[in-house]
Order: C-alpha cells, then sequence, then structure tokens
C-alpha cells in the first residue's frame, strides 16, 4: 500500500499497536511514565497527534502497569462514543485494583468524560488515557 509522504506508515491504520515497540528516547521511559502515573493517584494522559505512537505506548505499557496494580486494566479502543453506556456500566464493577485505559478520550463529549472520571474516582478505578490535547487529567507523556 502506498502513503502519501506526510503520512506515518507506522499509524494503527496500518500497523496494530503493540506490533512494533515503542521507542523510547531514555531507556528508563516506561518507568518513568508509570512513576508519574503512580505519583497522580493511577490517573494520567498521553497526549500526542494522530499516527504519534500513542496506542503502541499504551500497549507497551500495559504488562508493566498490570504487574505494578496486581489488578486486571480494562482496556478500551475503538468506537470509545458508542460503547460509553456499556463502558460505564462495566466501570460501576470495578475496584481499587484496576485500571481503565481508554484510547480516544476526546472522542467522549466533555459531560461523558467528566461523568467517567467522577464515576472512576468514586470506584477508585485507575484512569490512563490517551487524547490529542490535554483534557484535563495530569500529562503523564507528550
Amino acid at each position: 500500500m502506498m502513503t502519501p509522504a506526510n503520512v506515518n506508515p507506522f499509524s494503527t491504520r496500518f500497523v496494530k499497536p503493540g506490533a512494533i515497540p515503542f521507542f523510547f528516547e531514555e531507556p528508563a521511559g516506561a518507568a518513568l511514565i508509570v512513576e508519574r502515573l503512580v505519583a497522580n493517584g493511577w490517573y494520567g494522559q498521553i497526549i500526542g497527534p494522530h499516527g504519534s505512537g500513542k496506542s503502541t505506548l499504551v500497549e507497551t505499557l500495559k504488562s508493566i502497569i498490570t504487574r505494578e496494580i496486581h489488578g486486571t486494566t480494562l482496556h478500551v479502543k475503538d468506537n470509545t462514543r458508542e460503547i460509553y453506556r456499556g463502558l460505564m456500566e462495566k466501570v460501576a464493577l470495578l475496584g481499587e485494583t484496576h485500571l481503565l485505559v481508554l484510547d480516544g478520550f476526546e472522542q467522549l463529549s466533555a459531560r461523558q468524560r467528566k461523568r467517567l472520571v467522577q464515576v472512576c474516582r468514586e470506584r477508585k478505578v485507575g484512569m490512563l488515557v490517551t487524547a490529542h490535547e490535554d483534557l484535563g487529567l495530569p500529562t503523564v507523556f507528550q
């Protein structure tokens, strides 16, 4: 498949996230991100433009995070807006040893984002999201 010069050929449109590991400029990069997440009470956002590696980074971090919290990671990737109701029902059943990883947080309306954060905080469920811009959670990587 030919791609225009200004398109990232490693974007998730062309390559499954995690198929190519995320490249960190410093060796302890993943550990530093997890440290930031822990310091923020397991709440954080990864910010970057389309095709910058946010989904790949999340795939790289998942095993480290799961090992750290000794629990379950609920990872939601596609059609975030369409699955909001089901997502809220799942989060309502989770507890402190869980982390919601939501790829594409900006797909939810501002009201839905606010409510989801509120429910996660009430249930003490951690939250790591990807977005294209700052959406109010602590930034753990940009």
